[in-house]
C-alpha cells in the first residue's frame, strides 16, 4: 500500500489541468465583469457576470473527476 503523499502527488498528476485552467479563466473573467459592472452602476451586467461562477465550478469538478489522457499509449 502506498504512503500518503505518494498517493496524493499521483493523484495531482492525474488531474486533468485543462479544465483547471479553464475554470480559472473563465472564473476571473466572471469576476472581472461583475466587478466592472458594480463600478458603473449596472446591476443587470454584474449577475449576468456572475452566472458564470457556477460554470467555473463546473469545469473544476470535472477536472478533478475526469483522468488526464496518456499520450503514445495504444
Amino acid at each position: 500500500m502506498p504512503s500518503t503523499a505518494r498517493f496524493g502527488a499521483e493523484r495531482v498528476r492525474e488531474i486533468d489541468w485543462r479544465f483547471v485552467v479553464a475554470a480559472v479563466v473563465v472564473g476571473g473573467f466572471s469576476l472581472t465583469m461583475a466587478w466592472h459592472g458594480l463600478e458603473n452602476g449596472e446591476l443587470a451586467t454584474a449577475l449576468g457576470a456572475l452566472l458564470f461562477l457556477p460554470t467555473s465550478a463546473f469545469f473544476v469538478l470535472i477536472g478533478l473527476s475526469h483522468r488526464r489522457p496518456e499520450y503514445g499509449s495504444s
